[in-house]
């Protein structure tokens, strides 16, 4: 991906679509499907299609594809919100932080004896 700059994938039966994150962090613009959680967490990277709709599919790919200059934006800004809310440092530190939080509610434990 690293290479590219269109990652598209409006896939029918993806639930998560972690690999969109790999595409962000290569600064991709994106072509995802206009399904949930799709549309709220990658539409403002690139377009969104109906994957049923070869004809949507094909029009989505086609405003991209036809742009170069949106893109670079789409694709830039995909990677800049990837590595403010998905890289690893920053994930690691948000479960951390849960962990710290949960384990902090936990009664104290008592040694045996």
């Amino acid at each position: 991906m690293r290479e590219a700059h269109i990652f598209a994938m409006p896939t029918k039966n993806d639930s998560h679509g972690r690999v969109f994150w790999e595409a962000m962090a290569a600064g991709c613009a994106l072509l995802a499907p206009n399904t949930t959680p799709h549309q709220e967490l990658f539409a403002a990277f690139g377009r969104t299609a109906d994957a049923t709709s070869p004809a949507d599919v094909t029009r989505a790919l086609g405003e991209l594809a036809g742009s170069p200059q949106f893109c670079l934006e789409r694709g830039l800004h995909a990677r800049s919100e990837f590595l403010k809310k998905y890289h690893y440092s920053v994930a690691g530190a948000a479960y951390h932080e849960a962990f710290r939080r949960a384990a902090a509610t936990l009664p104290t434990a008592r040694a045996p004896g």
